[in-house]
């Protein structure tokens, strides 16, 4: 990457204009720190779907750090206004910078007093329209579905939002689109044009304005099926929105008593002010048009009627 000890700066100040941190990759040419013991009761971990450790997370004297195995230690707060990344040996700087926009970035987000939605999402006339589902379900199929029928996408993987006197607002954060590798066939370079590449795709959304966030959507795989129908779309009452997004929720520290009672009151603010709707749908790309008449349907004519 870089001689010994040498930093760069991969972001620049462009990035920083709504609260976004400025990311320092630094290659120390010697030894990372040393990761955390996960039977540490101060250490946060994070799982793949098989059990590997993907993330550790803790905070030592007032300064948070996360420790993605493989890939590079990333230091924040302490006083600093930035985030600092101590790579691993030889890895490539726009790996680091993949992950850190999916896996850090929400977090350090968190810790500084925003929430995070495990969501994608996209900007309709009325505001955004995020959808949070667990990882392989589809989410980020149907935004890229509903971007190529004229929604620009706004998110993928992570909806930051913050509770204002005007509403729910939703900041722009940079992304780099993922696909599962048959959605990427099924749009073929449709795909490409929505994703751009990483550092565009990223300054683009930096470079616009906070909108207001509209609607969530909870997408769910309907494996039992729905009967004759394809998809289904039900309105969600407040308790099972609040237990239904605290899922999808990013939390750095759960253990954090103050932080824990602020985030709970940031997402009662927000079932409050932004209705939520379950849309349950059998798999199949083949039928991801059906779904995305049935979601066009929603953001035309169901938002109007919600309260």
């Amino acid at each position: 990457m870089t001689s010994p000890s040498e930093k760069i700066v991969v972001q620049s100040s462009t990035f920083v204009s709504h609260n976004i941190p400025e990311l320092t990759i630094v290659d120390t040419g010697s030894a990372p720190p040393a990761l955390p013991s996960v039977t540490d009761p101060g250490v946060q971990v994070w799982r793949d779907h098989d059990g590997t450790v993907s993330a550790y997370g803790h905070t030592v004297s007032g300064i948070h750090w996360m420790h993605l195995p493989g890939l590079a230690s990333f230091r924040f707060g302490g006083g600093t206004d930035g985030v600092m990344a101590i790579a691993q040996p030889a890895v490539r700087e726009d790996r680091i910078l993949g992950q850190y926009y999916r896996s850090v970035l929400p977090m350090v987000l968190q810790v500084r007093g925003w929430e995070v939605l495990h969501a994608s999402a996209v900007l309709t006339s009325k505001g955004v329209v995020a959808m949070c589902a667990t990882s392989g379900t589809g989410k980020s199929t149907t935004a890229v579905g509903l971007s190529q029928r004229g929604w620009p996408l706004w998110a993928d993987d992570a909806v930051a939002f913050e509770a204002l006197d005007s509403g729910i607002k939703t900041v722009p954060l940079p992304f780099n689109l993922r696909l599962l590798s048959d959605a990427t066939v099924f749009f073929g370079q449709g795909a490409k044009t929505a994703g751009a590449d990483n550092s565009r795709n990223g300054i683009e959304r930096i470079e616009k304005e906070p909108q207001q966030l509209t609607a969530l959507l909870l997408l769910t795989r309907a494996h039992d099926g729905c009967g004759d129908e394809v998809v289904r779309v039900r309105r969600l009452s407040s308790a099972e929105t609040f237990v239904g997004l605290l899922t999808h929720a990013y939390s750095f520290n759960p253990r954090d008593v103050e932080r824990r009672r602020s985030m709970t009151q940031h997402y009662l603010d927000l079932i409050t002010l932004v209705p939520t709707f379950e849309v349950s749908f059998q798999p199949g790309l083949e039928r991801l048009p059906a779904v995305l008449d049935r979601m066009e349907q929603l953001i035309h004519h169901d938002l109007e009627e919600a309260p």
